[in-house]
């Protein structure tokens, strides 16, 4: 096993002295992480005990915490608002014709974290496993927009704008 897995290439902990600001929203919180961006968010957040590590993504998390689309979204795109997508229209709705990663299988890993292409279909890995087969997928064929099938998530992902849509966004296109 890959001892970096959950923290930077320096093998180092995440650390960051800017501030993250909190703020109540009506029931909800908004979060802001100045100065931090992806791949270190996914790291913050492993490290935090929120997301697991690679090889135990099929366990349950280890603190009962449910993380709200609304905090991936401002995570990952640093705004609340959806951000300006010239790729909705090419949503083609379809069901997952599999469960498992068919790439991973064959090399004999089990990754759980399924991305599932909105464009042909195709299901793959996450980008934070080892071979990210769903990133790949993007780069072959040009797809820009999936989303996660991971138990029960169904947020949008389009590669190409970096922008992320929480899952009521399907409903437009189903």
């Amino acid at each position: 096993m890959n001892a970096l897995w959950g923290a930077p290439g320096s093998g180092t902990k995440l650390a960051w002295s800017n501030p993250v600001t909190i703020k109540p929203i009506g029931d909800r919180f908004a979060f802001r992480f100045d100065d931090i961006g992806f791949p270190d968010v996914v790291v913050l957040l492993r490290q935090l005990g929120l997301v697991n590590p690679p090889d135990e993504m099929d366990r349950p998390p280890p603190h009962p915490v449910s993380i709200p689309e609304f905090l991936i979204k401002t995570v990952f795109t640093g705004r609340a608002d959806d951000k300006p997508c010239a790729h909705l229209s090419e949503i083609r709705f379809v069901e997952p014709s599999t469960r498992l990663c068919a790439a991973c299988f064959d090399q004999g890993d089990n990754w759980p974290a399924l991305r599932l292409c909105l464009i042909c279909g195709f299901v793959g890995c996450c980008d934070t496993s080892k071979s990210k087969h769903m990133l790949n997928h993007y780069e072959e064929t040009g797809h820009p927009i999936m989303r996660s099938i991971r138990m029960d998530e169904g947020w949008v992902w389009c590669y190409e704008d970096n922008a992320f849509f929480e899952t009521a966004v399907l409903d437009r296109y189903r």
